[in-house]
């Protein structure tokens, strides 16, 4: 649950004139201790901090002559983390916030506006603070998809629900109500373009308003740094660190120009949602996120996973009735797998009464009983009537021959009976296992990952377990009723008393962890929906390219080598070049590759039938015989991936590589290195 502190104490109705009072008191060498009015110095003392009026800083100079100056550069820097209180700054640290609330509400009215017939484009303050301030794929992502939390707001509107109470089940900010109202008149008296009216926010880039600003809303839309502290546990370097950051100078402090390839470093690498959606370019290491990052140190038996496909369905996911060989197949309560069962039933002796003592040291166990529909107190009577009791070992052998026959003339075993029974799926041993944990007096949590969400069908698959969701407090917010065989399986599983089906309802609980990847380059295979969308936490796995990015000592995708005809490039460089290349072209990033796109011991047939093929699938076969062909070498001469494969292939692909602007090591004069 996000915390914000923005402070109402600017006296907004007269804010120039107390920027320029503020900054012509510093200035002439006062203190802010100075002013007596405890009212004014409280004013007085939100305005140096937000504005950035500190004596020697560019920022509070200018601010004598032109107020506008700061309340500008106050609404281009202004981010959460930030320093107004050591609390609130701890509070951002924790929940990773890392979220410029200023330009975020101008990319989206910009975007929404563009994409307007009138030029016209507005946001309620409930929507801000329920789609931005709320939402983690926007307040933890500054490179968030406006796209997507786009369609989920035309989605909010189109089914007119009331934001309120879930505003307040998701944000922890007093007076968020008023406080909104007072940052986005900041917006207004800064861009006077930006106006408020009925509790909206509205542009309109036609008109001259807009004009007049548009300088300064295309700077805003295009600045892309942030601050992140040196030292999150020093409070006061963190302080020295903003200033500088605020300050309208360069400043030599920890600010990061975010694009994509940035990736801002935590100490905590814990999951602190219970369903978030790794994202990416293909090859950017999403799934080595989860696995060495997201699930490092955890159990095994606590990880589920699975991977979506085109024919991946509701069965798949969570269970269904299947024909089944009862005896090897239900006898798994013992951790046994179907061949090791027939393996040690075959093997224990050739004799009838060998394989019985076998088989009675597996149904030794109620619960294998129980799965094979055998009452416990009827077969320790059936034992007893056998002469089972006070029995030598050759007498014990001789009446579990007897059982054995017992148990096949009655078709509880039989290796070609075959019979039907519920069989769980990956969600269903999850959730059994979660709910198991549960009644520990520290239950662990358990995670369902799920590898490329994107290529299922997710509405599908989940069903109405999407509703599940939502969740508060951790558990679902809105238990869905279980399909008959589900909830015979679950209270077998649980019990009658469980809470994971009490009243025949799922519940998700608070220790079940959803982690799932999703590939960019596949968006368009199964389009998800808005509502499915927004039930999840988003986090994306940027490109990286340099080797400071490296994730450990033996990464070594900033050295690794392309060879083509003798000669060697940086994968890496080419893989920069190639990136911005695509960009250009498509306008889109969804189709660049990541680092991990190739291994470092992938030579040039590698390279031609996976980088190459993957290049003119996804993006050059749409510009072939265009104006501007993305295969092309030297005076846009292009080429088609057939040519790849003729005599002068080389030649082809060295040219590809002087247009893209690399050249070798050999031609920059340097002995081709090792890594």
């Amino acid at each position: 649950m996000p915390k914000y502190l923005f402070t109402n104490d600017q006296r907004i109705s007269v804010l120039a004139d107390r920027i320029k009072w503020v900054a012509d008191f510093i200035q002439n060498g006062h203190e802010l201790t100075e002013i007596k009015n405890k009212s004014d110095n409280n004013n007085a003392t939100t305005l140096a901090s937000y504005y950035n009026l500190y004596f020697g800083t560019e920022t509070c100079l200018k601010a004598s002559a032109d107020p506008m100056y700061a309340i500008r550069n106050f609404v281009l820097k202004f981010q959460f983390p930030n320093v107004r209180t050591s609390e609130s700054f701890a509070d951002s640290l924790t929940e990773r916030t890392l979220f410029a609330p200023f330009r975020s509400i101008v990319k989206m009215l910009y975007l929404m506006a563009i994409e307007s017939d009138s030029g016209k484009s507005w946001l309620s303050f409930d929507e801000i603070l329920y789609y931005l301030f709320c939402n983690p794929i926007v307040y933890k992502n500054p490179w968030f998809d406006c796209e997507l939390v786009k369609k989920d707001i035309e989605v909010g509107r189109s089914e007119f629900f009331d934001m309120n109470e879930r505003i307040a089940a998701k944000l922890e900010w007093k007076h968020s109500d008023r406080q909104i109202r007072e940052l986005l008149t900041v917006l207004n008296i800064a861009y006077p373009c930006f106006v408020l009216s009925n509790g909206k926010i509205t542009l309109n880039i036609k008109s001259e308003e807009y004009k007049d600003n548009q300088e300064y809303i295309l700077r805003l839309l295009n600045y892309s740094k942030f601050w992140y502290p040196t030292n999150p546990s020093d409070f006061n370097l963190s302080t020295l660190e903003y200033i500088s950051y605020m300050d309208t100078q360069n400043t030599p402090y920890s600010v990061i120009e975010y694009k994509p390839e940035i990736e801002i470093k935590e100490n905590n690498s814990d999951v602190d949602s219970f369903q978030q959606i790794f994202y990416g370019a293909p090859g950017s290491g999403k799934s080595y996120k989860v696995k060495n990052e997201v699930l490092a140190g955890v159990d095994e038996g606590c990880i589920f996973r699975t991977t979506f496909h085109p024919d991946y369905d509701y069965a798949s996911f969570a269970g269904c009735y299947k024909p089944v060989v009862n005896c090897f197949n239900l006898l798994k309560r013992r951790n046994l797998t179907e061949e090791e069962l027939l393996k040690g039933f075959m093997e224990t002796a050739t004799g009838e009464d060998k394989k019985a003592k076998y088989l009675y040291e597996v149904l030794s166990h109620q619960e294998d009983m129980k799965q094979l529909g055998i009452d416990g107190n009827a077969l320790e009577l059936k034992l007893k009537a056998l002469g089972f009791e006070n029995c030598t070992y050759a007498g014990e052998c001789n009446v579990m021959a007897k059982i054995y026959k017992y148990l096949v003339r009655d078709g509880l075993i039989a290796d070609n009976k075959i019979t039907y029974s519920f069989v769980p799926q990956v969600f269903t041993n999850a959730y059994v296992k979660a709910w198991n944990e549960m009644k520990n007096e520290n239950p662990q949590k358990v995670y369902l990952v799920i590898e490329e969400i994107n290529r299922g069908n997710c509405a599908q698959i989940f069903g109405d377990l999407f509703q599940l969701l939502d969740r508060k407090n951790g558990y679902s917010e809105y238990p869905v009723d279980a399909d008959e065989d589900l909830k015979n399986y679950l209270l077998h599983e649980l019990g009658n008393d469980s809470q994971g089906i009490k009243d025949g309802k799922l519940c998700l609980p608070p220790n079940l962890v959803i982690i799932a990847t999703m590939n960019t380059s596949d968006q368009s295979l199964f389009p998800m929906d808005s509502a499915f969308k927004r039930r999840w936490d988003w986090e994306y796995v940027p490109i990286r390219y340099s080797k400071d990015e490296a994730r450990d000592d033996n990464d070594n995708f900033h050295t690794f080598k392309i060879e083509i005809a003798g000669e060697h490039y940086k994968w890496v460089d080419f893989l920069r070049n190639v990136n911005e290349r695509i960009l250009d072209a498509t306008d889109s990033e969804d189709k660049q590759m990541g680092e991990y796109f190739i291994k470092e011991d992938a030579d040039d047939k590698t390279f031609v039938n996976k980088v190459m093929f993957y290049l003119w699938s996804e993006v050059g076969k749409d510009m072939y015989k265009t104006a501007k062909p993305f295969f092309r070498i030297q005076d846009n001469e292009e080429f088609a991936f057939n040519d790849l494969f003729r005599a002068n292939a080389s030649a082809l692909l060295k040219g590809f590589m002087k247009e893209l602007g690399l050249k070798s090591e050999e031609e920059m004069g340097q002995a081709p290195t090792q890594p």
